[in-house]
């Protein structure tokens, strides 16, 4: 039996069971102690583990049977894919074909023959990011699903024609009529969640679409690469994140950059989070003038 003071190196480090414990000798009153969480009944995590989004699945896992898998913003989330919301206010999601399965701090969902697929590239069971964002659509709005969705689409977690083969599939089920809107909205070239949102601010008041990412070339010299722009028009749209703000490098680059874009003769709409949360109308209305003040009368 080891001492109470340490434990088998089987269980250093990871979550595991208490009937594990046990086998190996260690006593219950250790488990019992200030040394361990106990997130789910029957299982102990080392406190000195941080008691992440990942750490607690491998938790759930122990405790799961062979066939549930990990969905809906628990998996968006092991993706790493810009969901809204904290994970610790929310509980974890779980799909299974075991009837009457329930534990404290799991939301249990009823598996779908049509969401079966799993991802293989993760060391646990979670759905893929095609599945997970069709799964996405029966709590979350169509700008949130446009914004993980360009997100995976940017990492190449998916590709555009299987989100539109997968959504072809979910004809009649709960929320799919969002997905529908959120699919023509996509965009593979954006490159953060604001500029996604920047995007469908200005396509959802009725402005042209601007296009995302392409290449402004001056008399073959390459000179930026804005976040949004119209380059028939050579508006160029900025989306300026904090990091913009605090990192001097960064802010010296952008500084640099809108110098090269106004050279060539083109006009630099710089965005930030309050244009877009707080003042949207004004935001709108400043791209709107913009828009007018260049195209031909």
């Amino acid at each position: 039996m080891p001492a109470a003071s340490q434990l088998p190196d089987a269980l250093i480090g990871r979550p595991f069971t208490v009937a594990d414990a046990l086998a190996l000798g260690v006593p219950r009153d250790v488990l019992r102690g200030k040394r361990f969480r106990s997130p789910f009944r029957g299982v102990r995590v080392p406190a000195e583990l941080e008691d992440t989004l990942a750490t607690r699945c491998l938790a759930a896992a122990l405790v799961l049977p062979k066939d549930a898998v990990f969905s809906h913003s628990t998996a968006a989330r092991l993706h790493a894919l810009p969901v809204p919301g904290a994970w610790p206010d929310e509980p974890l999601h779980v799909t299974t074909g075991s009837l009457g399965l329930r534990h404290s701090g799991m939301a249990v969902h009823a598996a779908s023959e049509l969401l079966h697929e799993v991802d293989d590239d993760h060391t646990l069971p979670i759905r893929t990011a095609a599945q997970c964002w069709a799964e996405l659509a029966t709590a979350l709005a169509v700008d949130d699903l446009v914004v993980v969705g360009d997100a995976a689409l940017r990492r190449g977690l998916v590709t555009d024609v299987e989100l539109e083969t997968l959504v072809s599939t979910l004809s009649g089920r709960r929320g799919v009529r969002r997905l529908v809107k959120a699919l023509p909205l996509l965009e593979p070239a954006t490159d953060s969640p604001m500029e996604s949102r920047t995007r469908l601010l200005l396509v959802g008041a009725g402005l042209p679409r601007p296009v995302a990412n392409r290449d402004v070339v001056v008399d073959g010299l390459w000179i930026a690469r804005p976040d949004l722009s119209y380059p028939e028009l050579r508006i160029a749209i900025e989306y300026e994140g904090d990091h913009h703000r605090s990192d001097r490098r960064q802010w010296l680059r952008d500084k640099t950059r809108r110098r090269l874009l106004e050279d060539a003769g083109w006009l630099v709409i710089e965005i930030t989070s309050v244009d877009v949360y707080v003042t949207p109308i004004a935001t709108v209305a400043r791209v709107r003038a913009a828009i007018a003040s260049r195209s031909p009368r």
